[in-house]
């Protein structure tokens, strides 16, 4: 698999890469800039999105979580009311 710079892309050229600067040798030739790596900054804002997205995942989870106990909750407290007011009918009907 063959990787190019934006420009060597561009241009149609062979990218040659030079391991010391991280760039191409054609880039290094014309002063140019040269995209074959992804800059730190766009690793570190990748890297910070994936961890705010993390984040909000736990916090969602947090969240469902927290609404299914509620859900619970109500369904015992329903099973309850339910119990009660079979006793009282079954009292209601032996008098």
């Amino acid at each position: 698999m063959s990787f190019r710079c934006g420009r060597c892309k561009e241009k149609n050229l062979r990218c040659f890469v030079d391991t010391v600067s991280s760039r191409c040798a054609g880039c290094i030739a014309a002063h140019a800039e040269c995209s074959l790596f992804v800059p730190e900054e766009e690793w570190e804002k990748v890297e910070e999105e994936e961890r705010a997205t993390e984040l909000a995942l736990a916090q969602a989870r947090a969240e469902a979580a927290r609404l299914e106990v509620e859900l619970l909750k109500g369904k015992s407290q329903k099973q309850e009311f339910a119990r009660r007011d079979l006793a009282l009918l079954r009292m209601q009907d032996q008098a």
